[in-house]
Parts: C-alpha cells; structure tokens; sequence
C-alpha cells in the first residue's frame, strides 16, 4: 500500500485542484498526529510513568539504608567479629526486596508491554508466512514474565550451580590439606594431586559456562519483544527463534552499543545518587527533586528509545530471515489468518519497513 503522503503530495502538483489535495495532506496529517503522541505517550501508561518516577528513589535509597548494616556486618565477621544482625533484619530486607520485585520491576514490565504493544501493532506481518503481532495487556505481561525466569535460569543457573560446587570442592580441598599438613611425610599425597586437578578442571568449566551465559544474553536480546507481541509462543520458541536471527540485523549492533551506555549512564547515576543523598534528606525534602526528577526522566527516555529499536530490529531481522529462505521450503506453507491489527498497519506506521509481498500457496501452517 503506497503511503498516503506520497498521493496527496503527487496529487497537488498533477491536478489543478492544489487546494484540495493540500487540504487531504492536512487532513492526513491532523489523523496522524494523535497517533504519534498515543506512540510517545499512550494515556494507559502515564500513571504508571508517574509512579515510576515516584516510587523509583525512595525504593533505592530505601535499599541502601538496609544494605549498609549488612555490608558492615559482613566485614565484622571477616574481622574475626561474630556478633551478627538480629533475625528481623534480614525478614525486612527479604520483605523490602519482595515488595521492591512486586512494585518497581513489574512496574517497569507494565510500562514495556504498553509501549511496545502499541508500536507493535502499527507493524506489519514481517512476511506472509509470519502471524500478525497479537500483543495483549494481560497475556503479553505473564508472557514476559514468564520469559525472563527462563531466560535467567539459562543464563544464571549453570553459572551459579559450577561456582557452587568449584567454591564448595576447593574449601573441602583446602580444608583436607590443613589437616594432613601437620604429618611427618611432606610428600603430597595422590588425593591431593587428584584433587587439586578437580578443582582445576571445575574452574576451567565455571569459566566456560559463564562466557555461554554472556553469550546467551547477547543472543536473546530480541527475547522480551517476541514475547510480548507474540505472547501464545513458548519460551522455549523464543528463545530458538532469538538464537536464529540474532545477528540478521544490522540494527543489533546498534542495540547492543545504546544498552552499553545505557547502563554505564545507570550505574553513575546510581552512585552519585548513593553518594549525594540519604533516604532521610529525600523523607525531609532536602533533596534537589528538580535535578532527580530530570535524571529520571533521560533514563527512561533512554530506555524506551533503545526498546523501539530492539523492535525494529526485531521486525528487520524477522524480515531478513525469511527473505533468505529457500523458496520452495516458503511454498510449503500458506499465510495465516490476519488479526484485527492487520488492516489498518500501515496507516499506523509512519515509519514501515516492508510492505507486504504477495502470499504464496501452499498447505496452512503456521511457520515459525
């Protein structure tokens, strides 16, 4: 479908009628601006937005305050000091880092599932062997979540489970070698060899492991946007789908470098935050709220820029992928059904990668 600019444009210089293709273009233009302000701020997501901003320091500073106690009485302990924190302590903390779960990350997850829902729905099919994005508020949002426990757990589980057993062997190594030290023979044993070899071989594996976690979470970077625009997926298909067309786009390259500086923007705010003030002097309003405010709102600018380019990174790839695929296999399968989103995608999208090819014929299947 050929953009509606480009006709009222072409319109006004072919016919002597100027002034009513000018007005159509007008008419197309005062249609389009609500859509790209609900695109920049849909009205669902401005509370969350301004809670967001709210909530943000206090649970921060919040955290801080509990975790000083902790830090230091850690380093008590390692000072020989075994007097610990009382057990309601560490309840509070647990508490606090429940409550913080519940609030701030699902909070962020709400925000993510609205914007990308509505960007999301003013793409087109990437290809006629492709289903429609089909985002949903509620099934995008247990999609999401459901997601990023599997993606953690690929990324973060063997690392944690090799650490523990490397850290756990070398104290049970080391611990053995204490107690045999005071022996006469000052030959080392051949448990001890065999042992230290295990250890060697554990660390090695620790090491590979957490180098395949890196890598898994450079791949799965389109992960959170194929589950949210298509929330019936697996997380398992997702992440195969995330494996297969990681780097189709160019534009990846592009996502990788902004989250690059994105959290090395993050972390300085942070610290300087954690630097500069307490949760006391933000309770007292000795705080400068106009300079947080204004941090907070480039970090979430930030953030939602980098989110609609992963998704058109996302919808490029999806689009590259299937461009190289063997056109005899692409024969195979028929489109599938259009959603309600469908009809009305490009004159949603301002900004629309491909238009849609013919579809081809063949069997009904849903391809990838």
């Amino acid at each position: 479908m050929t953009n509606r600019f480009h006709l009222s444009n072409r319109g006004e210089a072919a016919s002597p009628l100027g002034s009513v293709a000018l007005s159509q273009g007008a008419t197309a233009s005062r249609k389009n601006a609500p859509l790209i302000l609900e695109m920049l701020l849909p009205p669902e997501a401005l509370p969350l937005l301004a809670l967001l901003v709210f909530l943000s320091p206090l649970a921060l500073l919040t955290g801080e305050s509990l975790l000083i106690p902790l830090i230091e009485t850690i380093e008590n302990l390692w000072k020989g000091d075994l007097q610990g924190l009382p057990s309601y302590f560490y309840l509070k903390l647990g508490a606090f880092a429940l409550l913080s779960f519940l609030g701030l990350v699902q909070l962020l997850f709400r925000i993510k599932v609205i914007y990308l829902g509505v960007w999301a729905r003013g793409l087109s099919r990437p290809h006629p062997l492709h289903v429609d994005y089909q985002p949903d508020a509620q099934l995008s949002m247990l999609a999401l979540l459901n997601w990023n426990l599997y993606r953690w757990l690929m990324v973060f589980g063997p690392t944690l489970l090799l650490s523990t057993l490397t850290v756990g062997v070398s104290l049970a190594e080391f611990w053995w070698f204490n107690q045999t030290l005071g022996s006469s023979n000052m030959s080392l044993p051949i448990q001890f060899i065999v042992g230290l070899f295990v250890v060697l071989l554990l660390a090695m594996f620790t090491v590979f492991v957490f180098l395949n976690g890196f890598w898994t979470t450079a791949i799965t970077v389109y992960g959170s946007v194929a589950a949210i625009t298509e929330p019936d997926l697996p997380a398992r298909t997702v992440y195969e789908r995330c494996g297969r067309i990681a780097f189709f786009s160019p534009l990846v390259f592009v996502v990788y470098a902004g989250y690059a500086v994105f959290y090395g923007l993050l972390l300085v705010e942070l610290v300087s935050l954690f630097a500069v003030y307490n949760i006391q002097d933000l309770l007292s309003f000795q705080a400068n709220y106009g300079l947080l405010l204004a941090c907070e709102m480039v970090t979430l600018v930030f953030y939602l820029g980098l989110s609609y380019i992963r998704l058109l990174a996302y919808h490029h790839a999806l689009v590259r992928y299937y461009a190289k695929l063997p056109r005899q296999l692409k024969e195979q399968f028929s489109t599938p059904p259009s959603s309600r989103y469908a009809d009305a995608a490009f004159d949603r999208n301002p900004w629309e990668l491909n238009p849609d090819p013919p579809p081809p014929t063949g069997p009904e299947g849903r391809f990838f």
